[in-house]
């Protein structure tokens, strides 16, 4: 048998239609609308009616990271002990560990819970097993509900060809064009959403970094412990339009050509998303979220594509309506403070985390940072002065450059910048052509408009 051509490069339009396609889906992740809950569930329910199953119990949280809670207290897995299992519900409702992580976040969890599947529960709200005791039986469920499309994109565009359920791909690609494809397509979502999401979860839920349990109490172990084992399957609802979006594209572009069964789920699954759903189906019960109340965002560039990611400097970049919230910074999660606080020099000079140090820097100015700190000159010329600014933590000291405004304000003043440049400048004539992209000895004000 002739094997087929494997495609290498695609042509600048079908990038185009690549970005395009991106872009509508995290217009879809990132806008603050209300989802449409009833088509959403009707196209739910016609899953489930594919895979052969009745429809499901609808469960709706507001957030994910009530997506996640609700992973917890509706699986009796050994969480915490063997007799985790045995904990009513109102008790793990009543635990203390709700003061740090927020009633907001409880009661709509409790809301939603009992709304959607509360005659499964006794008054004295015991905990039963809807969604199997172990973590691992979500694939086998979700499996024959969608097939091989969501959300295994990357998968898609390097499967081996399937009777029945892919049918065949009309070209394949190459390896590199692969990883190209899908790191330009779903990259995005894990620097611009999940990164950020799953840290200000983490913070939200008081999980411990490296996971402490001392002085933790049971519940709360518990639910730190459901944090780690669930977190996979989270990211698996939330970032599943992503790979139902570019499995349309390759539809429609022909490098993949489905089933009839198959062509149908992607219908499906499509609808749950334009719905401004993501779902995470269990043979009985189906948890369901919605789209941020709030959000912000900001112009970005990713894989040499035009993109956007969380950024907002006086709040939170993503609300939702249970309290969950994301205060985020040019992209990386930041704890509500660096935001929210008005940054001092002191707040840079005790931060231990690096990360936050250079992000307070940021928003305090370098200006600032220039007056009030100690700092050495490092070189001097008629174009500015180049000084280096020792890091509290020893890692990275900051470069600035000095430089007057070559164009006078209207009134006739200078104005006078305080720019950051890398550590290794040594001529501030190059370290301000640097700013402008330009190789040492090219930076001449008279020609920069």
């Amino acid at each position: 048998m002739a094997r087929r051509a494997r495609l290498g490069v695609l042509p600048p339009e079908r990038w185009a239609r690549l970005d395009a396609v991106r872009e509508e889906w995290l217009d879809q992740l990132l806008t603050a609308a209300p989802a449409d809950r009833e088509a959403a569930q009707e196209a739910v329910s016609g899953l489930y009616r594919v895979a052969g199953r009745p429809p499901p119990r609808f469960v709706w949280a507001d957030s994910p990271t009530g997506v996640l809670v609700l992973m917890w207290l509706l699986s009796t897995g050994p969480y915490g002990g063997p007799d985790m299992s045995k904990v009513a519900l109102r008790d793990l409702f009543g635990d203390p560990f709700w003061d740090a992580v927020g009633h907001p976040l409880r009661d709509s969890v409790a809301t939603a819970l009992w709304a959607g599947v509360g005659e499964y529960l006794s008054p004295a709200g015991v905990r039963l097993d809807l969604l199997h005791k172990r973590p691992t039986a979500f694939n086998r469920s979700t499996r024959p509900i969608l097939g091989k499309l969501v959300p295994a994109a990357e998968r898609l565009l390097g499967a081996v060809p399937e009777q029945g359920r892919l049918a065949r791909r009309a070209a394949p690609l190459t390896a590199g064009l692969r990883r190209s494809v899908f790191e330009r397509f779903l990259g995005v979502a894990r620097d611009a959403y999940q990164e950020p999401v799953r840290e200000a979860m983490r913070d939200a839920l008081q999980v411990p970094l490296g996971f402490n349990p001392r002085g933790l109490s049971r519940a709360h172990r518990s639910l730190c412990l459901a944090f780690a084992d669930y977190s996979a399957q989270l990211w698996t609802g939330l970032l599943a339009g992503g790979a139902v979006a570019l499995s349309r594209l390759l539809a429609s572009s022909e490098l993949l050509v489905l089933a009839p069964t198959a062509a149908e789920q992607l219908d499906l699954a499509t609808a749950v998303t334009q719905a401004g759903a993501a779902f995470w189906p269990y043979p009985q019960v189906c948890l369901l979220t919605g789209r941020p109340a709030y959000a912000e965002v900001e112009p970005w560039h990713h894989a040499g594509a035009a993109s956007y990611r969380l950024h907002a400097e006086d709040g939170p970049a993503l609300a939702y309506a249970d309290g969950f919230a994301v205060y985020a910074w040019h992209g990386v999660s930041v704890p509500p403070p660096v935001i929210s606080h008005t940054p001092t020099v002191a707040d840079w000079f005790t931060e231990p985390d690096p990360e936050l140090r250079r992000i307070i820097a940021e928003r305090l100015g370098y200006a600032a940072l220039l007056a009030q700190c100690e700092a050495r000159e490092i070189a001097r010329d008629g174009y500015g002065t180049l000084w280096r600014i020792a890091d509290p933590g020893g890692i990275e000291d900051i470069m600035v450059v000095e430089v007057d405004n070559s164009t006078p304000e209207p009134d006739g003043s200078i104005r006078r910048y305080v720019l950051r440049v890398p550590p290794d400048q040594r001529v501030p004539r190059d370290a301000i052509g640097w700013t402008f992209g330009l190789p040492p000895g090219a930076y001449a004000p008279a020609t920069m408009t």
